[in-house]
């Protein structure tokens, strides 16, 4: 399976989305997804020039997930986890495109938090005994759930201060939005740079990429 293979079953499944038909775009999903489980599949995902719709198409795994097997859920919700950060990296100098990978990420988030949350956690174990981190010990101390709020928190924050963001999301997605900036207000990291905040979704990216190098 060569690039231009993979390309053109994730534009399908983009596609199949937007006509909502739910049954093709989950055997569309299915198919995307056999590429990746199986020798090499990880550079597969390192080497995917539109990560950003590739990261759309693991969300969509998420949502109309066929498999039922928490550990496939697991992998679906790292791979566009990195996928979405490497993106947000590349588009750096295009504020469109930035905004367009935060309400993707805000997204992914969203529907992958209980699947990402096992990887994390094992990231932030290993960073406070071996690693150098950007993690704090607020992070060490409050754990898992309280690094991921703090991605949940930047992407919220960029998605409320653009009205035209804030409403391609869900009326769901929307309540969440509120509940992340209001819980946020309680936190040590409210006050906290989101660059500062992106360097740990970047140290968790490098993570999964060194996996995904080894796949």
């Amino acid at each position: 399976m060569n690039l231009e293979q993979v390309k053109n079953q994730v534009n399908n499944a983009l596609k199949l989305h937007r006509e909502n038909n739910i049954k093709e775009l989950q055997q569309q999903l299915y198919e995307l997804y056999l590429n990746f489980n199986k020798s090499g599949g990880g550079r597969l995902i390192i080497n995917y020039p539109q990560k950003d719709k590739l990261a759309e198409c693991f969300t969509l795994m998420l949502l109309f997930d066929w498999m039922k097997d928490d550990d496939i859920r697991e992998v679906w919700a790292e791979n566009g986890f990195y996928c979405l950060i490497e993106y947000i990296d590349s588009v750096q100098s295009d504020e469109k495109r930035v905004v367009g990978g935060f309400i993707l990420l805000y997204r992914h988030m969203y529907y992958s938090s209980k699947n990402l949350a096992p990887k994390i956690s094992d990231i932030l174990t290993k960073a406070k005994l071996q690693y150098r981190s950007p993690f704090d010990n607020d992070d060490y101390i409050n754990g898992v759930g309280y690094v991921m709020h703090q991605f949940m928190f930047v992407a919220a924050q960029i998605l409320n201060s653009i009205e035209a963001a804030r409403n391609v999301l869900s009326s769901n997605e929307r309540k969440m939005l509120d509940e992340v900036l209001n819980l946020a207000k309680t936190k040590p990291f409210k006050n906290m740079s989101p660059d500062v905040i992106f360097e740990k979704a970047r140290f968790i990216k490098r993570i999964i990429g060194s996996i995904l190098e080894d796949l």
